[in-house]
């Protein structure tokens, strides 16, 4: 037997397609459907059906219906093991002996996914696009226990279009994808992925004009009406078509399929293998696992690591959204449906349309650079986390983002080495040996040894064991020897500039790591601030207290503000036995 899903809720015996008679019954093997095989609850099934007021008598009516089912199932197939099964708190479809229509569609989508030959991915795509006959679940895709499972599917179909013009434009058949990409463009039209498609395919037809039209278009949509940039892929394939003249762009690969061994960042993630072990555990339990720490810590390229070391663990993927390059907390909300191609129809508000578009997909969705769009951000992640149990959000931040159920965890500066320590002994702490590998990717000819290890190691512990200030340092080594560095740490600002042009302007110099925490911080925090760098060390909350208060900052409240800056990543908070002491990183 085998169950049919992808169009009108019905079964499929002996060769010929049944349709279940309208009522509950159909609604139950609909609901049961949906669960893909796991056990659906019976309250569940009661709320399904009967809605927030059930009879008294809902438990007895649905174990009838079911029983109804049940036998509806057996005649159709009589000499078939029994497909409905009971459980102590609920009922499951046994999919593993009887087929079901849309583990088929994603069993092909899967082997498409991975073929790399154009050829064969099309093939298989038109095999999975087959397995449909209209809308998923039919005319029960409204029904209030199904929309989002209805949703999903259709989803899932759509991504499996847009697979199928990528398969065409790899094989040269641009034609085809112009037929169809106007409409698809015209019908989503904050769809980056369609447009940039659409942009290859007039590349490929020589209308590079035409190309370089749809990007303007789309960018100025995205900034009206969304408030945000377009992604940097669909930058990147706009200045790649500006470059060249009539030579067609290389087609993509498509989204799911893993990059190319040399494109992947080669280099390890040194002294963060707790970091991973714990988080990697959180991540299979907890709804939301906020990276705190301040600027440079290395929050992303953990977070990146991460959904390397988990990615298998989600069925619907891992789903990335960058909000560094969101200019304002009006980009939030399009950011997101962006991110995860979703869009708002009926006059949802954006929050709505995240939560029923993402349903009962089960991924992780990557939030990167929260903390300049908190406030705006936070009221959408809280909505996911109670509204789509299947979704875990891991999101990178300054600060926390204050809700009930996240789990927090501080990334932490490098290990560096001590002061007077051997040669040996600087290589062996993360930050020795990160500042040696930058420092061999500038200047091959650099090595750490016993006439430069001291310096070194000074210029890991003044900068904090920060990760971004030591790559800044180690880059400048082409020019600078380790003994000139530390000499010029007064004025590192000046010196340590130069950062990777990939990863935005708050990363190209130290001055604008810090410039970006201080800009975000509210009047009286940055006042604090500024009246702490008279200490030259870590300080207690009584000292700071006395030294720092005034007529503008009364007592009472240099505690509440100290404790913001320590939540924004500002100023570090250490043991002292019993007491916690307060101090300015170096930087």
């Amino acid at each position: 037997m085998r169950f049919l899903a992808l169009g009108p809720v019905g079964v499929v015996t002996s060769g010929r397609r049944v349709t279940l008679a309208r009522g509950q019954q159909r609604t139950i093997l609909a609901l049961l459907l949906a669960g893909d095989g796991e056990i659906v609850s019976a309250d569940r099934l009661v709320d399904a059906l009967w809605g927030s007021s059930p009879p008294y008598t809902a438990r007895k009516s649905l174990q009838s219906h079911v029983s109804r089912l049940r036998h509806q199932l057996l005649s159709l197939a009589p000499g078939e093991p029994t497909p409905l099964k009971s459980a102590p708190d609920g009922y499951r479809l046994d999919l593993t002996v009887h087929e079901f229509d849309a583990r088929m569609f994603r069993d092909l989508l899967g082997q498409a996914k991975r073929s790399r030959d154009p050829r064969e991915k099309l093939a298989l795509l038109d095999q999975a696009e087959s397995c449909w006959d209209g809308p998923a679940f039919g005319d029960l895709a409204t029904h209030p226990g199904l929309t989002s499972a209805a949703r999903h599917l259709d989803q899932q179909r759509e991504a499996a279009a847009a697979d199928r013009i990528d398969a065409l434009l790899a094989l040269g058949r641009h034609d085809e994808t112009l037929q169809t990409l106007p409409r698809v463009v015209e019908a989503e039209p904050f769809d980056e992925r369609a447009h940039g498609q659409l942009m290859r395919a007039f590349v490929a037809a020589g209308r590079r004009a035409a190309a370089l039209a749809t990007f303007q278009e789309v960018q100025t949509r995205l900034r009206d009406e969304l408030g945000v940039d377009p992604s940097p892929e669909l930058r990147g394939l706009h200045e790649e078509i500006l470059r060249q003249d009539t030579v067609p762009p290389p087609p993509p690969l498509s989204p799911t399929t893993p990059p190319a061994e040399s494109t992947r960042r080669s280099d390890p993630l040194l002294g963060r293998d707790r970091d991973i072990e714990i988080l990697s555990t959180w991540l299979r339990s907890a709804s939301l696992v906020t990276l705190t720490g301040p600027g440079g810590i290395g929050k992303t390229r953990l977070a990146e690591r991460l959904v390397e070391h988990t990615a298998a663990t989600w069925r619907d993927g891992v789903i990335p959204c960058a909000l560094a390059h969101v200019r304002d907390a009006e980009g939030v909300g399009g950011a997101l449906i962006t991110a995860l191609a979703i869009q708002p129809s009926g006059g949802q508000s954006v929050t709505d349309a995240l939560v029923s578009g993402l349903g009962d997909r089960h991924l992780l969705l990557l939030l990167d650079n929260c903390e300049h769009v908190l406030e705006a951000l936070t009221p959408h992640v809280a909505a996911i986390v109670a509204g789509c149990p299947g979704v875990t959000v891991l999101a990178t931040s300054r600060e926390r983002l204050r809700l009930s159920n996240e789990r927090v965890w501080p990334v932490t500066p490098l290990g560096v080495p001590s002061e007077g320590a051997p040669t040996a002994d600087v290589l062996a702490t993360p930050a020795g040996s990160l500042f040696r590998m930058r420092a061999q990717a500038v200047d091959p000819a650099f090595r750490l040894s016993d006439t430069n290890a001291g310096a070194v190691a000074e210029l890991c512990r003044r900068l904090d064991g920060m990760p971004l200030a030591i790559e800044l340092a180690a880059a400048r080594t082409r020019a600078l020897a380790p003994a000139a560095l530390v000499e010029r740490l007064n004025q590192r600002f000046a010196v340590l500039a130069g950062g990777p042009r990939h990863e935005g302007g708050r990363h190209r110099t130290l001055e604008a790591v810090v410039a970006w925490s201080y800009d975000l911080l509210a009047a009286d925090e940055a006042d604090l601030f500024d009246r702490l760098a008279v200490f030259a060390g870590a300080a207690p909350l009584q000292a700071i207290e006395a030294v720092c208060a005034d007529s503008h900052l009364p007592t009472w409240k240099i505690a509440g503000l100290l404790g913001e800056l320590v939540d924004k990543s500002m100023v570090v908070a250490q043991h002292d036995g019993d007491d916690l002491r307060y101090r300015l990183l170096d930087t």
